[in-house]
């Protein structure tokens, strides 16, 4: 009897034991099941943030190229406008000087000093850009520009006695050429020639 008891105690103990091997085979499987797809959660939130990384790169090398800027109608006509007008010969010297390149900008101003010129300053007032034809040569990094404009022609310089003499408009015609010397991401004029429409007509 006491054998049977001792036999019963052991399969009970035995069943117990492959029970509880059973249920911890259960909960390692269970606890492997779950994290897998948490891997494949992180991985794919990785993958993700790797190709948000790389589409900003790229954008932002995309944004480096647009901003490396080239010539255009646009900044030309700009530096026409500012450099063409003025009330009188040389008073919009800080406008146009930060379009050019400091030895064109010190050309320039030389050129406006001379006698001949400073003797037409007053007889030559109002000066205005009207509008202009530009054809840019991006290898040359060049632009003909065609520009009209118009001003104010005195009669006689002004006097304390006559300090509005009699004037009449005048409208002008010019071919200039611009060439341009890069620095940074934009462009400066480092060199103007000049030719009247009427000339360069003639040449064709």
């Amino acid at each position: 009897m006491v054998n049977k008891t001792k036999a019963s105690v052991l399969i009970i103990g035995l069943i117990a034991f492959l029970a509880a091997i059973l249920v911890g085979l259960v909960l390692l499987f269970g606890n492997l099941s779950e994290r897998k797809p948490q891997t494949r959660v992180q991985s794919s939130e990785t993958s993700s943030t790797e190709v948000k990384k790389e589409k900003k790169e790229v954008t932002d090398k995309n944004q480096e190229n647009t901003s490396i800027k080239k010539l255009n109608q646009t900044d030309i006509q700009e530096f026409l406008k500012n450099y063409l007008t003025y009330k009188y010969l040389g008073d919009n010297r800080n406008v146009y000087g930060p379009y050019m390149t400091r030895d064109l900008f010190d050309v320039v101003v030389a050129q406006e000093e001379k006698p001949v010129n400073q003797a037409q300053k007053e007889l030559i007032i109002n000066q205005k850009f009207e509008h202009a034809n530009i054809y840019i040569d991006d290898k040359e990094n060049s632009a003909i520009c065609q520009v009209y404009f118009s001003n104010d022609n005195l009669q006689q310089k002004p006097t304390v006695s006559n300090p509005e003499p009699k004037s009449y408009r005048m409208q002008n015609n010019q071919e200039l050429r611009l060439s341009f010397i890069k620095e940074g991401n934009r462009y400066l004029v480092s060199a103007i020639a000049y030719r009247t429409v009427q000339e360069t007509d003639n040449l064709n």
